[in-house]
């Protein structure tokens, strides 16, 4: 589905008015200009408790948990994301951490890994033992089936996976749901520094975690427990449009998402709209906090008193479809 922006500019001599509407097909809301991508950890990430700290070989670490596969789900709360202002963001790199106490250092080199994600109106706590009544409308693969590298450098440090397909996640459609599904083991010999290690995680009720797996990757139902890996997450907002008026030239900006957008424009709206690249001259620039974001200079176009702009993605992304003003709460569906 396409994701986009959509501005309007027209001009009377020396008279600019400016309206910016954000139209989208998947219920889009944006972050301030030059906004970056920022870690979000859940839960209780980097402290331990020796009364719920817990620790999970699942669902990497095949090869010392019994396990010839595993489907593995886990379920994070809507609430740990607060610091994205109830925004859409893009998710496209998680790690969990080696454990503190149990950990080690690993490089594991598994055969065959698929990680999806997607929406559940399910709270930690609550998933169903069922794993297809988790999910809310289907799941998104963001790890296509293939090897995985993963590896922790030692107790306490980071195993990172580099997500194939970014994820765009609204926490105000609901929880966000993690699947991995590993399909078998490392062949063996098994060397402790060559297999998964045990991962941290919590075992807490009532928790912005829980989980629900089985020991077969093609397995329908699961054991549900309240027990949660450590995750730590990479978001980057969806980047919002900004204008301005520099001399006789339009300047659009917007901040680097993980998929690509393109500025495109129309003379009309509605019947007979015709969007086409904006063109223009294109830079990559620093803004001031620091974070990199795209410019888009374009010159004033007498013969077009109005145009239409838009900030377009091809990337698919789950939730209703609608256009809603930036200014107001108003929403056709």
């Amino acid at each position: 589905m396409k994701q986009h922006w959509l501005t309007r500019f027209s001009y009377s001599e020396h008279t600019c008015l400016l309206m910016c509407l954000l139209c989208f097909h998947s219920t889009l809301l944006a972050s301030q200009l030059g906004s970056a991508a920022f870690t979000l950890a859940t839960p209780y990430a980097g402290a331990d408790s020796p009364s719920a700290y817990s620790f999970s070989l699942l669902p990497f670490g095949l090869e010392q948990g019994g396990g010839l596969s595993c489907r593995y789900q886990q379920v994070y709360s809507a609430s740990e994301f607060s610091a994205l202002g109830g925004q859409r963001a893009y998710i496209d790199w998680i790690a969990f951490r080696s454990d503190s106490t149990f950990g080690r250092g690993f490089g594991a080199s598994l055969p065959s890994v698929e990680i999806l994600m997607g929406i559940t109106q399910r709270n930690p706590d609550g998933l169903s033992t069922t794993f297809a009544d988790n999910s809310d409308g289907g799941m998104t693969t963001v790890y296509p089936r293939s090897p995985l590298g993963f590896g922790a450098g030692g107790r306490g440090s980071l195993a990172s996976i580099i997500l194939q397909a970014p994820f765009l996640y609204d926490p105000n459609a609901g929880n966000l749901l993690l699947e991995v599904r590993n399909y078998e083991r490392i062949p063996p010999p098994y060397q402790p520094v060559f297999v998964s290690g045990p991962l941290d995680a919590w075992e807490i009720s009532g928790d912005a975690v829980s989980r629900v797996y089985a020991y077969d990757v093609n397995a329908t139902n699961g054991v549900a427990d309240t027990l949660g890996l450590t995750t730590y997450l990479v978001v980057t907002p969806v980047p919002k449009l900004a204008i301005a008026l520099v001399s006789s030239n339009l300047l659009f900006r917007w901040s680097l998402a993980p998929v690509e957008f393109m500025l495109q424009q129309s003379a009309v709206l509605g019947l007979g709209v015709e969007w086409q690249p904006a063109g223009g001259i294109v830079a990559t620039n620093r803004a001031t906090n620091g974070n990199f974001g795209i410019e888009v200079t374009l010159p004033i176009d007498p013969k077009a008193p109005t145009r239409f702009f838009r900030l377009v993605s091809q990337t698919a992304s789950p939730g209703p479809t609608g256009i809603q003003a930036a200014n107001g709460s108003k929403q056709e569906r």
